[in-house]
């Protein structure tokens, strides 16, 4: 490690050497583009570790993106080898999904709900709307377009949570602003009827003395600060402009003199508060949580606990956050709480690295303010250091960037004497290069025109890696995808698509559409069946769809008749499948009857058989990315319900209604080589040789894309509240970002109006004349067109490493892989691969969510009397626990109730016998994903059941329900000695995962025990103990790293030589560990 720092440590410039070794105290960064950042951060790590006084479990890194996470892991495994697994590094969102569940007692049922869909967010206000009087402030209403308010309390909201507000304290807050009123308009009855002359500056200045002494009113304080650019503007161009500019922004002329322009909407905000209040309350009424809930859920924890927060500081001594500028309100709540302990006298060891230029999620509620202060109010003696040298791209491209950036008004660079930001090329290895920016008179001409280009660079031996499209939004580089296609030039890009657009959920949702008429008053709709027997699932040629048509019209008989009297063996498989189905969904839950239609119909082979995973794997993920999303959303859909066919309809149409989408996302990816395509937000972080921004328009790239928002805020919080997204400072910097991707090449074009920021700037600004050499014939150009107007589909190739590689590139194995993987009788890596690692979506089967539902009633019992005084449930209430954790399974009705019945028959006995055994300091579903635990090169994760911990020794508990047994030796039947080997292992791999973690590595495993929790015949509980050897241990850690490493390398062996038994698992382990496989 430490010549590897050191090697390192002397390529860094002066000003980057300054930010590593300065550990102790405040520190911000400014760091331009390119100038190393994460290098740096990765360095004041290691540098940090150096000094021998923490560990890495008390460093904490904080930054914005799964990438950003993992990145800055891998740099600093470079340095330091697997302690870089133990440095905690999240993003804001996994830390305090950890704090969560690392401690919940402080956060009750926190942890179990579930995040909100946007429907039924949608939903969720709709009803609340619904219930408001005719005259409500926000409750007008339009026969077309619905509540005229509704969109803007959604977004309102949203602000507000960003704002980390609660709806009390946001009441609070807006109490107080409102009763700053009448003294801010005591003042502003002083503005001058006139604005002519110098007589009306002055009684402006008037107006501003008189805000200045309310120095505690908090409104008057925010005027002032505007109010006074515009008054000395006005007093040194002696022009009345500026402050006419801010009069008619805030105020408005009333009876009584000037007023703000707010205080006419003051009904619609306290109504906001109402409304805000209802939401969460119903939000938390139906188990859902918003995503924006978890980090102030963790804030207010902090702030109320002082135990929670003391333990947080003494862990965390050390606090890194990188990407600052995209902090907004309720994060720094969270930054706050563990960096403010009166010990380090407003000198916490926190380090902020950021760049206000590239400030690009103001839509998230980012708040660049907090880079100012940072070092005005925050923290005291604050080091602030400027990396001004660029390591990425060539000087031309820095100069164009510039030009583009210093556009802007809101910068640091503007504010602060002390900091400048000219950034200055360092690489003098970077190839020349070069700035093209041209116009073109159409797309065609455009698209082509880049592509040529990207197909000469590619000839010439230029990395497909190093080459990547930007554009502002995804419609734009799908738009370019089939020109792409036509020139043979691979790509990757992750596409989003609506699954209601997809041909094969669209089948499903017919399918569900005519089965569920079936059970209507109206009858069943036999209009639909041409269209189903269709399908190319089922396989009938065109001469039997012709047949049947022909009969059907000749007899005037009805298709389903026509069906019947079919002699046909696929048109009678169909008929009895259709007719079965038609049964079944009276009283079968939706997703088993989609279960049964994708196996028995030919739905699952045609489109996820082995060969199309092999032959068309990027067809194989993208049908699966559709058919994963949209089972997830029903699933999530008026959770707790049973779910019938009939209810498909309805979900389908609730989407359409709210004109919310149902987005997949799925990566196209062509080759392990290949250019990359992003919009210029997903763009954020990387970099290329050769950048080629597509469509640069003045209506993509500087015009609002948002509705307005029409319920308004109070100045004091309108500017923390109403992240802008759409000013002229978002779309400079979201520009500049997407400049400065480039490492030499820098190509800009267009076939509209340019972006206005670009006008006079570049090489090339004259409008390229039509092409004569497009080497696309008439009908290839209209295919090209259909193809980006989505008419057509540009195909997927087959490189299946490539594609599933994006699968492991963050894996963590847990245990319940391990067995599978290992499981030859259900195919071992085959059951690995579909149900683990592509997730295809089934059922909950029956035993997994009586077991679920079980599991949750007991952990009831433990965890209930933290939350009250020491008090125990009472029985109704577990059960009641369990019967809700059931619903959720949406079993089908005959096999709810019979589990519903065991269920509570267990936990009757249980709640009696055994509610007294556990303790107050046991933990439970202990979550192991952040703690870094690395064994033989894996890495390893998992959830446990249940922890006590005394004497500095942990003891492992896992609950089981089914079969009892009281010897590792007592299993009789095959599919018995599996089950024991399988829990063997996981009680093996538990002690692994304990013994090499953060929190646990220095406490000893000394207890392994599964808790039979349904007994047999002679107890109510049985329980069996292991303790493992050495040996036991040594050969799991190999098994471990040997299928990780399988697994990372998509490596799949093929099991079907060996016998589907114990001991077939047996062999193949064998086989692993000696290396024959």
């Amino acid at each position: 490690m430490k010549v590897v720092f050191e090697e390192r440590y002397k390529k860094l410039n002066e000003a980057q050497k300054k930010a590593v070794d300065m550990t102790e105290g405040p520190v911000l960064v400014i760091a331009g583009p390119g100038s190393g950042k994460t290098e740096l951060l990765s360095l004041r790590v290691a540098n940090i570790l150096r000094q021998g006084n923490v560990g890495p479990q008390n460093i904490l890194c904080l930054t914005f993106t799964d990438n950003g996470a993992l990145n800055m892991r891998e740099r600093l495994s470079q340095l330091i080898g697997a302690d870089a697994y133990r440095v905690g590094i999240f993003t804001f969102h996994a830390f305090c999904s950890h704090v969560i569940s690392r401690f919940p007692e402080y956060f009750y049922n926190a942890a179990t709900f579930v995040n909100i869909p946007d429907v039924v967010r949608a939903e969720i206000l709709e009803s609340i709307f619904a219930q408001l009087p005719h005259k409500h402030p926000l409750g007008s209403y339009h026969p077309e377009r619905g509540y005229s308010y509704l969109y803007s309390a959604k977004e309102r909201i949203k602000h507000i949570k960003n704002g980390g507000f609660t709806p009390e304290e946001f009441r609070v807050v807006l109490e107080h602003t409102l009763s700053e009123y009448e003294a801010v308009h005591k003042a502003l009855s002083l503005w001058p009827e006139s604005m002519r002359g110098k007589g009306g500056i002055g009684e402006v200045r008037t107006v501003y003395d008189a805000l200045l002494k309310l120095s505690s009113n908090t409104t008057a304080r925010a005027l002032v600060s505007t109010l006074l650019s515009g008054l000395e503007k006005a007093e040194q161009e002696n022009k009345t402009a500026a402050i006419t500019k801010w009069q008619n922004t805030y105020t408005v002329k009333s009876s009584k003199g000037r007023i703000l322009k707010e205080f006419a909407k003051v009904d619609k905000m306290q109504a906001l508060a109402d409304v805000y209040e209802k939401y969460t309350e119903a939000l938390h009424a139906r188990g859902y949580y918003d995503y924006d809930d978890m980090i102030i859920d963790v804030s207010h924890a902090l702030q109320k606990h002082d135990v929670l927060r003391a333990e947080l500081e003494e862990q965390y001594q050390y606090v890194l956050i990188d990407e600052f500028q995209d902090t907004n309100e309720a994060q720094m709540n969270v930054v706050r709480a563990i960096t403010q302990n009166e010990v380090s006298e407003g000198k916490a060891n926190i380090c902020a690295v950021g760049d206000d230029d590239q400030a690009i999620y103001k839509f998230q509620g980012a708040e660049i303010s907090h880079m100012m202060d940072f070092r005005n109010r925050l923290y005291k003696d604050v080091q602030t250091i400027v990396l001004d040298k660029n390591y990425r791209s060539t000087k031309d491209i820095l100069t164009l960037a510039r030009s583009v950036v210093t556009q802007g008004t809101i910068r640091l660079e503007n504010r602060y004497q002390d900091i400048t930001k000219v950034l200055t090329s360092a690489n003098t290895d970077l190839p020349k290069g070069s700035v093209e920016i041209a116009e073109f008179v159409s797309d065609l001409e455009e698209y082509q025109a880049v592509v040529k280009k990207i197909r000469v660079e590619l000839d010439a031996g230029v990395l497909p890696e190093e080459i990547a499209i930007i554009a502002r939004e995804h419609k734009q580089l799908q738009n370019i995808l089939p020109y792409l296609q036509h020139a043979h030039i691979p790509y990757t890009y992750t596409k989003k698509s609506n699954v209601f657009d997809e041909p094969h959920i669209r089948e499903l949702v017919t399918v569900c559409e005519y089965l569920a008429s079936g059970l209507s008053y109206e009858g069943t709709r036999t209009d639909l069946l041409p269209q189903i027997l269709s399908f190319a699932f089922f396989g009938l040629s065109r001469t039997t769809l012709f047949l049947l048509a022909e009969k059907v019209k000749k007899e005037n008989i009805s298709w389903t008749k026509a069906l019947a009297e079919n002699d046909d063996k696929k048109v009678q498989h169909i008929f009895e499948l259709l007719a079965t189905l038609s049964i079944d969904a009276k009283t079968t839950p939706l997703e088993h009857v989609l279960d049964l239609f994708m196996e028995k119909s030919g739905f699952k082979e045609f489109y996820f058989s082995e060969k199309v995973r092999k032959e068309r794997a990027g067809d194989y993920v993208h049908f699966l990315a559709n058919l994963k999303t949209f089972i997830d959303a029903l699933r999530e859909h008026r959770e707790g319900e049973i779910l019938t066919v009939s209810d498909v309809g309805s979900f389908v149409a609730m989407h359409k209604d709210y004109d919310i989408p149902l987005v997949a996302h799925s990566p196209y990816t062509q080759s392990e080589h290949a250019i990359s395509l992003h919009t210029a937000h997903s763009a954020k972080g990387l970099e290329f040789g050769s950048v080629y921004i597509v469509s640069a328009h003045e209506k993509y790239w500087a015009k609002p894309g948002k509705k307005r928002n029409n319920i308004a805020l109070p100045l004091v919080l309108s500017t923390l509240l109403s992240p802008a997204g759409d000013d002229e400072d978002d779309f400079i910097r979201l520009l500049y970002v997407a400049i400065t991707r480039a490492k030499h090449t820098l190509h800009i074009s267009s076939h509209d109006k340019q972006v206005r920021y670009l006008v006079g700037r570049g090489e090339s600004e004259e409008k390229n004349e039509p092409s004569n050499d497009i080497d696309v014939s008439e009908d290839e150009i209209i295919s090209l067109h259909e193809q980006a107007l989505g008419l057509a589909q540009a195909p997927y190739t087959n490189d299946e490493q490539a594609i599933f590689k994006r699968l492991v590139e963050n894996y963590q194995m847990p245990v319940t892989h391990l067995t599978n993987f290992l499981n030859v009788v259900d195919g071992g890596p085959e059951l690995f691969l579909e149900r683990n690692l592509l997730r295809f979506p089934a059922p909950l089967n029956v035993s997994g969510a009586y077991g679920s539902a079980v599991h949750k009633a007991i952990e009831e019992i433990i965890t209930y009397p933290r939350f009250y005084g020491g008090e125990k449930p009472t029985l109704e209430h577990v059960l009641g626990v369990f019967d809700h954790t059931l619903s959720r399974a949406r079993l089908p009705q005959e096999d709810d109730v019979r589990q519903r019945d065991r269920g509570h028959a267990l936990l009757e006995k249980y709640y009696t016998e055994r509610g007294n055994f556990f303790l107050h300091t046991d933990q439970v579903e202990v979550d192991m994903k952040n703690e870094g635990v690395v064994v033989e090169d894996a890495h390893i994760t998992g959830k446990l059941d249940f922890l006590r911990i005394e004497n500095n020794s942990v003891h492992v508990r896992d609950f089981k329900t089914g079969k009892a047994f009281d010897s590792w030796d007592h299993a009789k039947m095959d599919y018995e000695k599996v089950k024991l080997h399988n829990q063997k292992l996981q009680l093996i791999f538990y002690k692994i995962l304990l013994e090499n973690s953060n929190r646990f590595k220095d406490l000893s495993v000394n207890s392994l025990v599964l808790e039979y929790v349904e007994g047999n015949d002679d107890v109510s509980v049985v329980e069996l103990s292991l303790e493992p050897s050495t040996e036991d241990v040594e050969r799991t850690k190999k098994l471990i790293g040997i299928v990780y490493k399988k697994i990372k390398a998509l490596d799949f062996p093929d099991v079907s030589g060996y016998s589907k038994d114990y001991k077939g698992i047996l062999a193949f382990e064998e086989d692993l560990l000696t290396g024959k496989i």
